[in-house]
């Protein structure tokens, strides 16, 4: 209960007020001595409330003493004090406090003059939580500020160390976040380093500290205060990214209140965790982007297997961190795999070993390019399918292994010509962007392995036709060919090079009858050759067959001319075009391959799409102009974005042939991986531009492109970009309209812009339709030389039934024209399910 000196009449009452006073009370006399106190305040000093009768200010409390007897003095000249602030030692919670003080002087009448002050009452409210929460909040919107302008983990970690050391006292900080490649706990000493006075703390607590923040990242749960340490996940809607660690002096009481506090921090440091983390993951997307345009103007350039192979193992090489990379591509008869080149890194029995593989081999590439899958080795037990490399697997440690093969023609049917591998060092993991990576490289070098094995095999051709021309030259001039004399009806004489030819030892007795060696059919070209020799004496050179001796036909060239017409008497050189016809067959199978792989390379233009949402469905369509092989510039796309829309391409580059299918794949292959990595729609154009300018060679500065862009999302918001191509178009119930999209610059054209891109809203039941400009470009009518036009094409999709497919455009657009279409013409139609 509280003490009185001299009570009033009262002094029930008074006591009962002093002990339920929500605030400390005390009245001091004149002497600055305590007369009253309630149990608040005889708590706050630590003392009994009976300890303070008698005694002055400054014998219970000597530090405040100082400070707080003026202001006594003050009240005691009946100035009244509100609300002033003093920091006084709370004894029970064993710190300084802040408080609200009162000081009131306490007045009591006299006779005949004015009241004279016998006292003071002081009120003491103790505000230390709520000044201390304001102080924490204040701070910790200045750490959410400064996180938010950090751009590394070192400064991530440095800011949260000082925060603790500067907010809450902590001595050490450990900020964990866990590598995305490998798993392990990359710690970050949040605190800077220590001095004399904490290097005993820094040298027996940082390993408890970074035990602790290990076994929060892992488990994801909060580490109850153990001793002086305190740690929390960092979390990010609901993935735990790390962890974040403060220690203290032994001694130091963590209460509730600083729990809450750690946590709001911890959720802080988080989310500037996940933000760096994210910028390095894009800085990284971005680099790659860049660098995979460098490759694929090598891949382009590329005319041999080795220069393809030498471009694909220095980008895996330089932009991983792959400790071996190498190509795999299929042998001439299409029973192995032949390495082409690999990293210096590759052991050196180990390249041997591996040199050439059987297409049914059981290893990691063989499987690859026999299903034309990619492999992803990771764990221990992906590598029991394959025994034959399990031990060098084992010996090696089990590492990552990534192989990717390289395929002809689309990516989701089309046949492997070889496989792109890489080795990374265990316990690396591949990330999606690693995996996204190699795919991307791969497309690049099958389209490069394509055309180089192309341009080899006509080498080859060239090189043998060459090779048949000399030799036959060399037999001409030394006279190793077939010579003949003969009368109207029989050879009479022969040399040995025809006797060979024709698998005889000698002529039989009175000759050999030409018409008895020669197999029905070419009697027609026998008169013509008598009725040359009759009237102009000789013949130009014609082929025929000759009988050989066993049966079989000999085609032969001959060139004859008679010495002498009575009798008839005729000399003739006779060539056999044996070898001739089997190099003119293997030149037709070549061009026929020739002809297979150029379809393939432009099938890598139009690729069987995979879609991912299942609230969209696409549509596409094609058609060749002017009955042409499908060698053309157009091209189109379509893939997921990182933030959910769906992203779709088409476009167009100037002239045909393999150069424009080339660099249409090339251009496809660009916007699909700058898509994936989150480029935006205005910073695509500038990009793809940049790479078509860097790749187009001095005999091609007038290549050129148009595209056009699109990404949709599942609200039926699309959002549409031009760089010198065709506007969407939406397809509604009113009718079909153009987006009014804003047009950009072709690329190519050396115009620098930004161009800005148009947003608008599908409704239920509308499309949204992306074309080339080969559809508007058709005639109007077959009796017409005016074009379709876009008015045209608009009413020509009025007048379709609502639910047509492309196939459908294509076939009405053909069918006005009157003749296959003047150009190459693409559609790809998109509608919300």
């Amino acid at each position: 209960m509280p003490y009185v000196r001299t009570l009033p009449s009262d002094a029930e009452l008074l006591r009962a007020a002093l002990a339920a006073a929500p605030l400390g009370v005390v009245v001091f006399d004149r002497d600055l001595r305590y007369v009253a106190v309630n149990e608040r305040l005889a708590e706050a000093n630590g003392l009994p409330v009976t300890a303070h009768a008698g005694h002055t200010v400054r014998e219970v409390l000597p530090v405040e003493a100082d400070y707080l007897e003026p202001l006594l003095r003050r009240a005691l000249a009946g100035e009244s004090l509100r609300e002033t602030w003093v920091d006084i030692w709370i004894a029970h919670r064993h710190e300084y406090g802040s408080s609200r003080v009162w000081f009131t002087p306490v007045s009591s009448p006299t006779p005949d003059g004015p009241d004279e002050v016998i006292g003071v009452l002081a009120l003491l409210e103790d505000v230390t939580t709520e000044v201390r929460t304001a102080t924490r909040a204040d701070s910790a919107r200045a750490l959410a500020e400064d996180l938010s302008r950090v751009t590394s983990l070192d400064d991530v970690a440095r800011l949260a160390g000082s925060f603790g050391k500067a907010t809450l006292g902590a001595a050490l900080g450990v900020l964990g976040v866990l590598d995305e490649h490998t798993d392990d706990l990359l710690t970050y000493p949040a605190s800077e380093e220590p001095g004399s006075a904490e290097a005993e703390l820094a040298s027996t607590a940082r390993s408890e500290a970074e035990a602790s923040v290990r076994t929060v990242a892992r488990s994801g749960r909060e580490l109850d205060t153990v001793g002086s340490v305190a740690a929390f996940p960092l979390r990010v809607e609901g993935r735990v990214l790390g962890a974040l660690s403060y220690s203290w002096e032994a001694g130091h009481q963590v209460d509730e209140e600083d729990l809450v506090f750690l946590r709001a921090v911890a959720a802080r440091v988080a989310v500037a965790v996940e933000r760096v983390v994210s910028n390095e993951r894009e800085a990284r997307a971005a680099s790659r982007a860049e660098a995979l345009l460098d490759v694929a103007t090598k891949l382009n350039t590329a005319t041999s297997l080795s220069q393809v192979s030498a471009a694909l193992v220095e980008a895996v090489s330089a932009l991983t961190v792959a400790v071996e990379a190498g190509v795999y591509a299929l042998s001439g008869d299409g029973q192995g795999l032949e390495r082409l080149d690999d990293s210096p890194a590759v052991d050196p029995e180990r390249r041997v070993k591996y040199d050439l593989l059987p297409t049914d081999s059981a290893t990691p590439v063989a499987h690859a390019v026999r299903g034309a899958t990619t492999l992803w080795l990771q764990e221990r037990e992906d590598w029991e399918p394959f025994p034959m490399v399990a031990a060098d697997g084992a010996a090696m440690g089990w590492p990552v292994i990534a192989v990717v093969p390289l395929l002809r023609g689309d990516p989701d049917s089309g046949t492997a010509l070889g496989a792109l591998y890489a080795h990374y060092p265990p316990p690396y993991r591949l990330a999606v962007e690693d995996q996204q990576f190699l795919i991307t490289l791969a497309a690049l070098g099958s389209a490069a392995l394509s055309r180089a094995t192309l341009m080899e095999a006509e080498k080859r051709a060239i090189e043998a036709l060459d090779l048949s021309e000399l030799r036959m030259s060399r037999l001409a001039e030394a006279g190793a060919c077939g010579v003949l004399e003969a009368t109207d009806t029989h050879i009479v004489k022969a040399n040995g090079f025809l006797l060979d030819m024709l698998g005889y030892d000698e002529l039989p007795p009175g000759g050999l009858d030409w018409r008895a060696v020669t197999p029905p059919g070419w009697e027609e070209v026998d008169a013509a050759a008598m009725e040359d020799l009759r009237t102009r004496g000789v013949t130009e050179p014609f082929t025929k067959e000759y009988l050989r001796a066993d049966g079989t036909p000999v085609p032969v060239l001959l060139s004859v001319a008679t010495y002498r017409t009575d009798p008839f008497s005729a000399v003739a050189v006779v060539i056999d075009l044996t070898k001739q016809r089997q190099l003119e067959a293997d030149h037709r199978r070549q061009v026929a391959e020739r002809e297979r792989l150029t379809r393939a390379v432009q099938s890598a233009l139009f690729p069987v799409l995979r879609i991912e949402h299942d609230w969209v469905s696409v549509d596409v369509g094609y058609r060749a102009g002017d009955s042409r092989m499908a060698l053309g510039g157009d091209f189109y796309d379509v893939c997921s974005r990182p933030d959910g829309r769906l992203g779709v391409v088409i476009g167009d580059v100037t002239g045909h042939g393999p150069d424009a299918a080339a660099n249409g794949a090339a251009l496809r292959a660009a916007w699909r991986t700058l898509t994936i990595s989150g480029a935006s729609l205005a910073d695509i154009p500038g990009t793809l531009d940049q790479m078509l300018t860097a790749e187009r060679s001095a005999e091609e500065d007038q290549l050129m492109a148009t595209v056009g862009l699109a990404a949709l999302s599942a609200d039926g918001t699309v959002e549409t970009l031009t760089a010198g191509h065709p506007r969407a178009i939406v397809l509604t119930a009113a009718g079909a309209r153009e987006i009014e999209t804003p047009y950009g610059p072709i690329l190519g054209a050396g115009i620098p812009s930004t161009p800005r891109s148009a947003t608008t809203r599908l409704q239920p039941g509308d499309r949204l339709l992306l074309y080339t400009d080969g559809v508007i470009e058709a005639r109007a009518g077959a009796s017409t030389r005016d074009r379709l036009g876009l008015p045209g094409f608009l009413a020509l999709l009025d007048a379709l039934p609502s639910d047509f497919a492309c196939h459908t455009v294509l076939d009405e657009v053909t069918r006005l024209h009157g003749d296959p279409l003047p150009d190459d013409a693409a559609l790809v139609l998109l509608e919300l399910s």
